[in-house]
């Protein structure tokens, strides 16, 4: 906990690089008639942004925290921070956060009285503390030792209470991703307690635990989400792999928990091209006031040519979930890819996905009704479609990788997605704002 510091509004902290060496950016063409606006988040030096995550501050919803994987020029990168003031028309960029780099896996999480927080693995797990929106971060705290943990991710409690009771969760997996670990905070983030192991692989079936995420809601209840892997063949891309989704919960602020509950069996590498896996992570969310959980993955029959996105849906803090409702389809050649969740205070949720249709890519948005999982049509967000393999970053997935998740919040009557996009010849963050 130590004093704040001066942070992007001046340049950030952590080295930069220019981009000069890339060349011109294309010039973005118009959007098409009946999108909405979209906003670019990402005004710095990094030559691409991956994986960005977004919160909203629940003490004031014009407040939105966004972080990335942010990459240099020399092929370094550091976790990149971004905040806005007036509900996403404009955005500070933040630089590189302090000790942050070679970041990566970042989660962004706001507490109740509005202090924020990112999370990301640098090899280490260190959790980063605003308690001005954004504008400043404290230096970092070591939550734990990198022990070969993997895919890290933060909630905090969204119960009121004074900083030296704040608790914040992260829940990520351990050596060799075979086990699922949890470690937590009782003082808003200030230290953090041992790590304790909460599900381990068992059985021939059951190789890797892969990708979870962590929600905190309603009275002390906390979820974690995640795949289990069977046994992976060598080489890359891998297979398209069927794997059970697992949510196990906590009523007691992380202290116990039940029995690991199985949702159904989703992709989360899906085949889009003979060359190419993209993303289908799981994802979960959990309302503040009210016992309501929903959980989402992506699930695909073998050789369809589209993919689904199921949701379920629990009253009851995390003890029984719905079985999985799907959610309504682009069309019967779209493959979804990296859904997110969100919630808002009427318990509303709102879903997010990458709508991938014969080499393009749409951001799309779904609405449910409150406290359901009944979705009304999609809502396309990007101004235009986007070619993903126009922005790759390595081949860790075959011909392209644009990252393995995206960010999305709700709150007030708004819906925010949050999504890299290289429309102007490099991977930026972009943003929009929906009722």
């Amino acid at each position: 906990g130590a004093g704040l510091v001066a942070s992007a509004c001046t340049g950030g902290v952590g080295p930069r690089t220019t981009n000069a060496s890339v060349g011109p950016t294309t010039p973005e063409p118009a959007p098409l008639p009946g999108r909405p606006a979209n906003v670019r988040v990402s005004q710095d030096e990094f030559v691409a942004h991956a994986e960005p995550c977004l919160a909203v501050n629940p003490r004031d919803p014009r407040n939105l925290l966004g972080a990335c994987i942010a990459h240099e020029d020399g092929g370094g990168s550091h976790i990149g921070a971004y905040a806005s003031f007036d509900a996403g028309a404009s955005w500070r960029s933040l630089g590189g956060l302090e000790d942050s780099a070679n970041g990566r896996d970042p989660s962004v999480t706001f507490d109740a009285a509005g202090r924020g927080y990112v999370c990301a693995n640098t090899d280490d797990l260190h959790v980063w503390r605003t308690d001005d929106g954004g504008r400043t971060f404290a230096a970092p705290v070591l939550a734990t030792r990198g022990h070969k943990l993997d895919h890290p991710w933060l909630a905090a409690d969204p119960s009121p209470g004074p900083p030296s009771s704040i608790h914040l969760f992260g829940a990520w997996t351990g050596p060799d991703n075979t086990q699922l670990e949890l470690g937590r905070s009782t003082d808003g983030g200030r230290s953090f307690q041992a790590p304790r192991t909460i599900d381990t692989v068992q059985g021939p079936d059951e190789a890797n635990f892969a990708s979870p995420m962590v929600a905190a809601g309603h009275d002390g209840t906390v979820h974690a989400i995640y795949g289990v892997w069977p046994p992976l063949p060598p080489g890359l891309p891998r297979p398209e792999l069927p794997a059970p989704i697992r949510v196990i919960s906590s009523t007691d602020r992380g202290q116990t928990w039940g029995r690991p509950v199985e949702l159904g069996t989703g992709v989360m590498e899906i085949r889009v091209r003979p060359d190419t896996n993209g993303l289908g992570l799981p994802t979960v969310v959990a309302h503040a006031h009210q016992p309501l959980a929903a959980a989402a993955f992506v699930v695909r029959q073998p050789s369809a040519p589209f993919s689904d996105i199921a949701v379920c849906v629990s009253r009851d803090q995390g003890r029984t979930w719905s079985a999985p409702r799907s959610a309504p389809r682009v069309s019967d050649d779209t493959v979804y890819l990296q859904p997110q969740l969100a919630i808002d205070e009427a318990g509303r949720l709102a879903l997010s996905a990458f709508a991938y249709r014969r080499g393009s890519i749409d951001v799309v948005v779904f609405v449910a009704e409150p406290a359901t999982a009944r979705f009304g049509p999609p809502v396309r967000v990007t101004s235009r479609p986007f070619d993903p393999a126009r922005g790759t970053l390595s081949g860790k997935h075959g011909a392209w990788w644009i990252g393995d998740y995206q960010g999305l919040a709700s709150a007030a009557g708004r819906i925010h997605p949050f999504w890299n996009d290289p429309r102007t010849g490099r991977l930026e963050i972009f943003t929009a704002s929906l009722h």
